[in-house]
């Protein structure tokens, strides 16, 4: 059982939400860590900030650390997209396709563009899923 409340109680475990996005957005990342943690919940996030860092991933490491991060959605209760201006990358839509796959509720920082992220990246989802195909 967790909690979705602010207060924290001994008895009920914390939600756990993933963060995903750019990690050209390294300061977004901190920010939404910051703000999830002061309202009581575990985050988890990705472990290199490759984008803003300058630090190129080979194809194998890339590989892993995507992987490393679909686990993260396993262990999370909720994922929180962090979609700054509206962008949202290849492995981000993955992450949300999977979430949305195994059934974990998504959230996104700026609602703004949600609906039509949801519309694009789940109905490619869906229409996947209708021809037989697995995203």
């Amino acid at each position: 059982m967790h909690n979705g409340h602010n207060s924290l109680h001994p008895d009920l475990r914390p939600i756990i939400v993933c963060l995903a996005g750019s990690t050209r957005f390294r300061q977004a990342f901190e920010q939404a860590a910051c703000a999830e943690t002061l309202a009581g919940r575990i985050v988890l996030s990705v472990g290199c900030f490759t984008h803003s860092s300058g630090y190129p991933l080979t194809a194998v490491e890339k590989s892993i650390v995507d992987q490393l991060h679909l686990r993260k959605i396993d262990m999370a209760d909720e994922l929180l997209v962090l979609n700054v201006n509206g962008y949202v990358g290849e492995s981000t839509r993955e992450a949300i396709r999977y979430a949305a796959r195994i059934g974990k509720p998504i959230r996104f920082l700026h609602p703004h563009s949600e609906l039509q992220l949801r519309e694009e990246i789940l109905g490619q989802f869906k229409d996947s899923l209708r021809s037989g195909a697995t995203a």
